[in-house]
């Protein structure tokens, strides 16, 4: 009994529910109030359990004379119900993948982040960033006299290797006093 009352604990059931489903299952068709002492909750909370597993389906209603007795459905109701519980989590898992770039604003405080560099370290922090977020795409716009001096090209060789294997596409608008050929790279 206590494999199945671990068991129905993953698929979501609460403690009262678990012990109340399986009590019902072993006693058949019970008063609340011998469902309660089998599966040890108050009759108040057998109540609220009862109902919430007749609105899934897990139990029912019979009458006996005057008397209304509870019982659980067949246990082949039970992969019934963990199949749509399971559909329900796949709808629930595609939601929250759809909506991962909205989840990532809120987590910035629903904002998107703006970063202000300066001086060759930051120079450092945007190409660990770029190898770090992999983008599709980099538009950058720079003072390519003010770039080379401050950061030397052949300082920069390791981050050009990175971002050759990345393989983005790359939009280059620059600014310099040298007179450059058209072929000419910008590195």
């Amino acid at each position: 009994m206590t494999q199945w009352n671990k068991l129905l604990k993953s698929l979501g059931f609460n403690e009262s529910e678990a012990n109340t489903y399986l009590a019902s299952l072993e006693m058949g068709p019970s008063s609340v109030q011998d469902l309660a002492k089998k599966a040890k909750v108050s009759r108040v909370t057998a109540y609220a359990v009862i109902d919430d597993l007749m609105k899934q389906g897990l139990m029912s209603t019979v009458q006996k004379g005057k008397k209304t007795l509870y019982v659980a459905e067949s246990p082949e109701r039970l992969t019934s119900f963990v199949g749509s519980r399971v559909k329900e989590m796949e709808a629930t898992l595609h939601e929250v993948e759809s909506s991962l770039q909205e989840l990532k604003l809120i987590q910035r405080g629903e904002k998107p982040v703006v970063k202000m560099f300066e001086g060759r370290e930051a120079l450092k922090a945007i190409e660990d960033d770029v190898v770090k977020t992999r983008p599709k795409l980099i538009d950058e716009f720079v003072n390519l006299d003010a770039l080379q001096t401050l950061y030397p090209p052949e300082e920069r060789a390791p981050f050009f290797k990175e971002l050759d294997k990345l393989k983005p596409r790359k939009r280059i608008m620059y600014a310099s006093k040298k007179e450059r050929k058209p072929d000419s790279p910008t590195t």
